[in-house]
């Protein structure tokens, strides 16, 4: 995998990570207990898989870990700046 397909995918993986804690924020929200916990079995599974192609672009890229990326370096993938 060419680096700047590898960053595109971590930047994407960003944006859904966020969306992932905007869509667990908001199903703790549902009052019906069943309907809450059917969605809160839900969301892992998906999370996981994003993880897991996460995961595989940092064993090539290690720099690109999300968690190792600088304020600044974040700010540039997140912004789709080429580097």
């Amino acid at each position: 995998m060419k680096r700047d397909v590898a960053k595109k995918i971590i930047r994407a993986a960003k944006v859904m990570d966020q969306i992932f804690g905007q869509l667990d924020a908001a199903s703790n929200q549902i009052h019906d207990e069943e309907e809450r916990r059917s969605c809160g079995k839900q969301l892992p599974h998906s999370s996981s898989t994003l993880e897991k192609i996460a995961l595989e672009i940092v064993k090539q890229f290690s720099d690109l870990h999300p968690d190792k990326l600088g304020a600044g370096e974040f700010s540039r993938l997140s912004a789709g700046s080429k580097g």
